[in-house]
């Protein structure tokens, strides 16, 4: 009897033990339409932008990665920053933590380079792109990965 419940005991502790990354592609989560242009990954009403980001390197278990971030006009696609401060956080809702910091640089209007990315243990994580006036986030926006 005290076998059958220390292994019930082992077997339920193991599902929060952390293992080996297995990094995917991010899946953007479902927004809102958005009339008058087809590709827009990443809407930002309040200032009427677009955005998106493409991997430059994955993160491994060993190494961090980075990503570009770029964001546009949606009247007329043209580049643009937002006027609002851009945060970009690292955070896996399941465990109820982030990660340690990102590096953000602006390259050129619209551009951004995220430095420093490394997601600590594997599971479903989420990439959030906040717009913030002072330390409120006026919006945000949130892309899903799995690792």
């Amino acid at each position: 009897m005290k076998f059958v419940f220390a292994f019930a005991l082992l077997m339920s502790l193991s599902q929060f033990a952390c293992a080996q990354p297995n990094y995917q592609d991010a899946k953007p989560l479902a927004r809102e339409a958005k009339p008058g242009i087809a590709d827009c990954p990443l809407y930002f009403k309040t200032e009427d932008l677009c955005a998106n980001y493409n991997w430059i390197m994955k993160p491994t278990e060993d190494d961090m990665g980075s990503f570009s971030l770029n964001f546009w006009k949606r009247a007329d696609s043209q580049p643009a920053d937002p006027a609002l401060t851009l945060k970009v956080i690292l955070w896996m809702p399941d465990m109820g933590h982030g990660s340690s910091p990102v590096k953000l640089t602006k390259q050129t209007v619209g551009q951004y380079l995220v430095e420093n990315v490394f997601f600590s243990m594997r599971g479903d994580w989420q990439i959030r792109f906040q717009l913030k006036n002072a330390q409120a986030v006026t919006e945000e926006q949130v892309a899903d990965v799995s690792f």
